[in-house]
């Protein structure tokens, strides 16, 4: 299943680059073709990193550089580097944040990278034309980020397991299951929960991850 997850992006580029050996493309062709490279090069990188982060996970050495965190600018850079995958896929990527989010005593890095999965996951599952949400709320002692897709749902007997290692749907939500398990993790980490929730299979998805904030957030981590 990994050896399947990992060639994928490989076959990919060894496709486009044999392409890239015709004279005969056009300049547009040939824009499309490193693009098509590129894209699947960071997504091999993206499955590396993140079969070495659970490595870490399993031996107990993922550790996090606390400081305080603004996590609107978190959420907001997580956005806006997703934006190319959504755009590839066709799909629109609108976000909902409150820019009074008390700041939290965090490690920014590793919040982006929970966010970002969140966010790519929902895309991936996303047919194109369809649509991304992200929000970003918060109160006094406490702070909750939702993103939702209009993909292709969750069956109710795999929602127990989406934050699995190495979990695989049938159908709906295939694929290695990497991602959410590394954000389960990363949030557990800052005390705090991540939910999935879907009406079911065809119907869509929206995870929801809720942090401590403010004095609540600084007083768990001492």
């Amino acid at each position: 299943m990994v050896a399947h997850e990992l060639r994928t992006p490989l076959t990919a580029v060894g496709g486009w680059a044999a392409a890239l050996r015709n004279e005969r493309l056009d300049p547009g062709q040939r824009a499309h073709a490193l693009h098509a490279i590129e894209r699947n090069v960071a997504l091999q990188a993206r499955i590396i990193e993140d079969i070495v982060d659970l490595a870490r996970i399993a031996h107990g050495t993922l550790s996090l550089r606390l400081g305080a965190v603004d996590l609107h600018d978190v959420v907001v850079a997580a956005v806006e580097a997703t934006t190319t995958v959504a755009d590839a896929r066709g799909v629109s990527l609108d976000l909902e944040a409150t820019s009074t989010c008390p700041r939290l005593w965090a490690d920014a890095a590793r919040l982006r990278q929970a966010v970002d999965n969140l966010v790519v996951n929902a895309i991936k599952h996303s047919p194109p034309g369809g649509a991304v949400r992200v929000r970003l709320e918060a109160t006094a002692g406490e702070a909750w980020i939702e993103v939702s897709d209009e993909g292709c749902g969750i069956a109710p007997e795999l929602l127990p397991h989406v934050f699995e290692r190495y979990r695989q749907g049938e159908g709906a939500r295939s694929g290695l299951g990497l991602g959410l398990a590394i954000v389960r993790e990363v949030v557990q980490l800052h005390h705090g929960r991540v939910d999935a929730s879907s009406p079911g299979v065809g119907r869509g998805a929206r995870f929801t991850i809720v942090l401590p904030a403010g004095a609540a957030a600084a007083a768990r981590h001492r």
